[in-house]
C-alpha cells in the first residue's frame, strides 16, 4: 500500500519497530519480549511486512475494470455503452480511461471531458 508518490509501503508503529529492531540485529525472542507478543506473532508481522514491500510495485497494472473500458474503446465502444455494461456513468468511464492510460502509457493524464 503506498502513500502518494512515495512507493514504499504504509506499516503501522508496530510493524516499524519490529522492522527497526530486527535490522539492528536483536533476535526475535528478544523483540517478543520486549513488545509483549509471542515470537510467532512478531514473526508473522515481519513477514507481512515483507510481502507489503513486494506487492507496492504491483501498482502499475491495470485493474480489470480499466481492461474493459480500454479494450471496449479499442473496439470502437461508445463511453455509454461501455458504462451501461459494467454499471458506471459515461463520465466515470472516460475518466477510468485517462487513468488507465495514463499507468500504461505513462506521460501526461488526459481526461477526455
Amino acid at each position: 500500500m503506498a502513500q502518494g508518490n512515495s512507493t514504499e509501503p504504509v506499516h503501522s508503529a508496530l510493524v516499524t519497530v519490529l522492522r527497526r529492531m530486527e535490522s539492528e540485529g536483536v533476535p526475535v525472542s528478544e523483540i517478543a519480549a520486549r513488545v509483549r507478543r509471542r515470537p510467532g506473532t512478531v514473526r508473522r508481522l515481519l513477514e507481512h511486512g515483507e510481502r507489503s514491500q513486494v506487492r507496492a510495485g504491483s501498482s502499475g497494472r491495470l485493474r480489470p475494470v480499466e481492461r474493459v473500458v480500454l479494450d471496449g474503446l479499442a473496439a470502437g465502444q461508445s463511453h455509454g455503452v461501455i458504462a451501461s455494461r459494467i454499471g458506471r456513468s459515461g463520465h466515470q468511464t472516460r475518466r477510468i480511461a485517462a487513468y488507465a492510460r495514463f499507468k500504461r502509457d505513462g506521460g501526461p493524464l488526459v481526461l477526455d471531458v
